[in-house]
C-alpha cells in the first residue's frame, strides 16, 4: 500500500518536472532563438499565447542540433588524431 503511494507520488513529481522543464526552460530557449534569427519581431505581444507549443517545439530543436553538432564534432575530432 504504501508502495503504491509512493510510485503515484514520483509519477506525480515527474510529471510536474517535466511540465516544467518544457513550459518553462525550452519556452525561453525557443524564445531567445526566434528572436535572435527574426532579429526581434518573432514572437512578441499575442504571439507568445498563440504560438506558445511551437516555441517550446524550436527550443527542443534547439537542443537537438546543438547536442547532435557536438556528437558530430567529437567524433571528427577523434577519427583525424
Amino acid at each position: 500500500m504504501l508502495e503504491d503511494v509512493a510510485k503515484g507520488l514520483g509519477s506525480v513529481v515527474r510529471f510536474v518536472i517535466a511540465a516544467i522543464l518544457w513550459s518553462i526552460v525550452l519556452f525561453q530557449l525557443g524564445r531567445g532563438f526566434l528572436l535572435v534569427v527574426t532579429f526581434g519581431r518573432f514572437p512578441r505581444g499575442n504571439d507568445l499565447e498563440r504560438y506558445q507549443n511551437g516555441i517550446s517545439l524550436t527550443g527542443v530543436l534547439v537542443v537537438g542540433l546543438t547536442w547532435s553538432a557536438i556528437a558530430v564534432y567529437n567524433n571528427l575530432g577523434s577519427t583525424t588524431g
